[in-house]
């Protein structure tokens, strides 16, 4: 299993106590995805980076990597990198129910999902990434809140 880091660049509006939290279920999380989706480039991963930034860092990335400076939620690298928007989860964390701590746990999951082999570029695909990433944020936010 990858080892992971959390890195916290811009936590915005979380607490301390809710990235340790986030923090806490992240081994958890991946080992689950890792039992549902084996044999995928996540398996052969040896380290994977999560950084908690703003929209200014992630747009700047999304515009030098992806060509588009517009700022999203995450970013997903295929070397194990994952960068999370924490300004773009406070902005949508009330209109999706989840809260802002809810809002970023699904985005390290997404971002995760995405080096499982998950996409979401065809409406198809979309949706069976949105489906399985809904079943796990369900699984580890029910059981771990």
């Amino acid at each position: 299993m990858p080892e992971l880091e959390l890195f916290v660049h811009q936590a915005g509006a979380l607490t301390e106590s809710e990235v340790t939290w986030l923090e806490g279920r992240l081994a958890k999380v991946l080992e689950e995805i890792l039992q549902a989706h084996p044999g995928t480039a996540l398996s052969e991963l040896e380290d994977l980076e999560f950084s908690l930034v703003g929209d200014e860092a992630l747009a700047e990335v999304h515009g030098e990597f992806l060509d588009d400076p517009t700022t999203t939620d995450v970013i997903t690298f295929p070397y194990g990198e994952i960068l999370v928007s924490v300004d773009t989860a406070a902005r949508r964390a009330e209109s999706f129910g989840k809260g802002l701590r809810g809002e970023v746990f699904l985005y390290l999951i997404h971002g995760l999902l995405h080096l499982a082999g998950f996409d979401d570029k065809e409406e198809q695909a979309a949706a069976e990434m949105a489906q399985e990433q809904e079943r796990v944020w369900q699984l580890f936010w029910e059981k771990l809140s």
